[in-house]
């Protein structure tokens, strides 16, 4: 949940003016990790008196992963909702939750990621000037045991 509220707090951070933030994703708009960004978007239009809230564009309209990386990397874009792995060239450090096996149980997953571990991996987005959640869709771990 910290990282949430921090992409949120960036999010507004960045808005001095009302804004409609743009969001892609590659999934179709009923999604659940779709749905959830929308979600996201109509809590923060209430919570910001209809000044702010979330467009997201789903079913790759807007291109693949890499090509909404860019977009963001050019201002495109306001945010995304991405698997890790297409930042592993952006980011290295990207790459510890993307390795095969790291991971005992979803439980030991959270627990590294909302650790000092995941603390770093952030720090290591921050420096390339990305806000990011490294903890994965839908509480699945796909590097699990």
């Amino acid at each position: 949940m910290r990282l949430i509220a921090s992409i949120t707090i960036a999010l507004f951070a960045a808005a001095t003016h009302a804004k409609e933030f743009r969001s892609a994703d590659v999934h179709p708009l009923d999604y659940p990790t779709v749905l959830a960004v929308g979600y996201m978007g109509k809590l923060i239009s209430e919570r910001s008196g209809g000044r702010h809230g979330i467009k997201v564009y789903g079913n790759s309209v807007l291109g693949s992963e890499k090509d909404t990386i860019e977009q963001v990397r050019i201002g495109a874009l306001d945010m995304i909702r991405i698997n890790v792995a297409p930042m592993n060239n952006v980011v290295p450090e990207t790459m510890v939750p993307t390795m095969p096996f790291v991971f005992r149980s979803t439980a030991h997953m959270r627990k590294v990621l909302d650790g000092p571990i995941g603390d770093e991996i952030l720090k290591a987005c921050e420096k390339q000037a990305w806000w990011a959640s490294p903890s994965t869709t839908a509480g699945r771990a796909p590097s699990t045991r």
